[in-house]
């Protein structure tokens, strides 16, 4: 069983991968990749990362290492060291 963990120190990560997801400071999250001295804020992918349920935004409820999940039974994992997926009984596109 993966123990929560806290974003801030922390980064979602999976293995092998170069993508980092940190909470920012207004709440969202931003993906980045991990560079080798390249400062963090140079490599951003995503920035302002927020989910929503019609106008309610969703936050993050629990972060393991395996999975970040939100409210609302939203889960973002990854499917390999490259790709990012939202998934979960109340995700949609």
């Amino acid at each position: 069983m993966f123990e929560p963990r806290d974003l801030r120190r922390t980064p979602f990560t999976d293995r092998g991968s170069r993508l980092l997801v940190m909470p920012a400071d207004d709440g969202s999250l931003w993906i980045a990749r991990a560079e080798y001295e390249t400062r963090l804020t140079d490599t951003a992918v995503l920035t302002g990362l927020r989910l929503f349920s019609g106008t309610a935004e969703l936050p993050v409820r629990r972060a393991r290492a395996d999975r970040l999940t939100f409210e609302g039974g939203v889960e973002l994992v990854f499917a390999d060291a490259e790709t990012l997926v939202l998934t979960g009984s109340g995700a949609r596109a």
